[in-house]
This record gives C-alpha cells, structure tokens and sequence, in this order.
C-alpha cells in the first residue's frame, strides 16, 4: 500500500484557496477586458496594470530570492517578452490627442496576458500548497522565473511599443 498522499480535488483546491484572492483575480480579469474595448485614457491609465504587475513579479521574486539559474530563466522570460511585446505593438497603435490622452485601440491579448498571470500565479500557489517542495525543485523554479519575467515585460513592452514614435523620448 502507497504512503503517498493522495491529490486534493479541483473543488479542495478553490474552497481552500484564501478569501482575498477572489477579488484580486476579479479585479485582474476585469481590468484585462477592459482592454479589449477602445477606449481614451490619460498614459497613467495605460501603464497602471502593466506596471502593477511587472512589481508583484518583483516583489515576489525579491521576496524569494534569486539563484544564478533563476535570474538567467528570469532575463531569458523578460528578453523574449519584450521582443514579442514590441512585435505585437505594431497590430495595436496608440494615437496621442491633442488634450494629452491616448486614443487605444481595444484588443484581446492584454486580457489573454492577464488571464495567463492569474492562471500561472494561482496554479503556483496551488502546487506550492500541494507539494511545498517544489519551492526547492530546480525546474519549477526556472519555468516560474521565466513565466515571471515573460508576462509582464510582454505585457508593458507591448503597451509602450503601441505608443506614437517620439512619444516618450521625443
């Protein structure tokens, strides 16, 4: 007979995932299918999520600390995203209005972005509640640290790729 303890159900898993969670995976889906509609908005607006969430992923890195392997998944994820990022910009340009708001074109990849965050972060939390020592397993903590580093800089190279040239340095 196996002394492995069996795996919780899907329905374990949500009934013990912590209160405060629900309202800030609400917050982020909600914020994700926002942009998915046009919209006119100050830049603040346009970099508060992207921003938002490049620092939880700082955070809670510098909350675990970084290993050789982990900070070289990290720059790999954060190389890769800010090179998809820029190559997605060019589908959703931004137009710069006279009044100094930004005339954004909505469309559905930030919310797939954010739909991804959600889904890895609480998948993580999960598997960490699960097995706690896949906080120690090597390959778990590199697909995590480039996961980390590829979402968000995705997410904000795409938002300052979409801006109008000379925006920002012009």
């Amino acid at each position: 007979m196996s002394s492995q303890a069996a795996t919780p159900s899907l329905l374990a898993i949500v009934t013990h995932t912590p209160l405060w969670v629900w309202p800030l995976i609400v917050y982020a889906l909600y914020a994700g299918w926002a942009r998915t509609r046009d919209r006119i908005i100050s830049p603040a607006r346009l970099f508060a999520l992207p921003l938002i969430l490049v620092s939880l992923d700082v955070f809670e890195l510098a909350r675990k600390g970084l290993s050789m392997m982990t900070a070289a998944g990290l720059a790999f994820g954060v190389v890769a995203g800010v090179l998809a990022g820029l190559a997605a910009a060019r589908h959703t340009p931004t137009q710069a209005l006279d009044d100094g708001r930004l005339a954004v074109k909505g469309h559905w990849l930030p919310f797939a972005i954010v739909l991804a965050i959600v889904v890895v972060s609480y998948v993580r939390g999960a598997a960490l509640g699960i097995d706690p020592s896949l906080a120690t397993n090597a390959h778990f903590l590199l697909a995590n640290a480039v996961l980390a580093g590829f979402l968000p800089a995705l997410m904000l190279a795409r938002t300052l790729g979409s801006l109008p040239r000379g925006y920002v340095f012009g």
